[in-house]
Formats: structure tokens, sequence, C-alpha cells
């Protein structure tokens, strides 16, 4: 992962490049564990719950957003710093 650590001007413009992202994957995600097992291994499954989770933990997205709104950070940046303490 490659990014730039930015001060941002216009907080809306990290939030939005933000939650599209979030809303995307949450949408996709959600129906893999529940697929047939003609379409995936049952031992496969289990490895997206974590990463829906992650998607969806309310404090872990309203940290990135209150970092965004504080500091305020780029996306990128506040993500890796909030990621850095739940990780």
């Amino acid at each position: 992962l490659s990014f730039e650590k930015k001060t941002i001007q216009h907080l809306s413009l990290e939030i939005t490049p933000l939650n599209d992202p979030l809303n995307t994957s949450k949408t996709q995600l959600h129906p893999i564990p529940h697929k047939p097992t003609s379409q995936l291994r049952p031992h496969n499954a289990p490895i997206f719950q974590p990463h829906l989770l992650l998607l969806t933990h309310p404090h872990l997205i309203s940290q990135i957003h209150h970092k965004i709104n504080s500091q305020p950070l780029n996306a990128e940046q506040a993500l890796k710093e909030v990621a850095d303490i739940f990780i």
C-alpha cells in the first residue's frame, strides 16, 4: 500500500471516497460466505467473515471519520493510523 500523507482542505472530498468503497466492498462480500458449496469451497467461506467485520465495525469506521475531521488527514492516512491501533 503506497500513498502520500496529506493535510486536506475539503473534508467531504475525503469522506465520500472512503465511504463509497466501504459500501461497495460490504455489498460484494456479504453474500460470499453464504454461497452454495458448488460455488465456494466450505473451508474458504470463513476467511471472508473477518473482512466483513472490519468493514462494518462501527468504532473502526467512526475513528477513521474522526481522524479525517479532526486532524484533517487524507482517508488513506486516517485508515492506516486507525488500523495500526486496532492491529
